[in-house]
């Protein structure tokens, strides 16, 4: 699943992913009581993530940052998508004809 979830993101790149809670997520491998699944998710987390990153550069750019600095970097960073791109409607008017005559015919839960 990570693994397709990267490839999706690769293949419409420009692209970001968002991992809520990746802290509760990743806690140290190989603890007492983990899950296989667990450590299979952590695992293949990194295989996807490392090749993309070159920690020796992130070290060297953000020397002297403070995490709240690191977290306003990647929260400006994952806008830059939006700033570039003009966005399109998502619902057609085929789409909308369709939800009123559901509407129509259904009503309201």
């Amino acid at each position: 699943m990570v693994r397709c979830l990267f490839d999706l993101a690769r293949a419409y790149a420009p692209s970001t992913i968002f991992i809520d809670e990746i802290d509760s997520l990743c806690n140290a491998r190989g603890a007492s009581g983990e899950h296989e699944s667990s450590r299979r998710v952590k695992s293949e987390l990194l295989v996807q993530v490392a090749p993309d990153v070159n920690i020796d550069e992130v070290a060297r750019r953000t020397e002297g940052y403070s995490g709240d600095d690191l977290t306003d970097v990647c929260r400006d960073a994952s806008m830059n998508g939006m700033r570039r791109k003009k966005v399109q409607p998502s619902v057609s008017l085929a789409d909308i004809e369709r939800h009123e005559k559901w509407f129509a015919e259904f009503g309201s839960a």
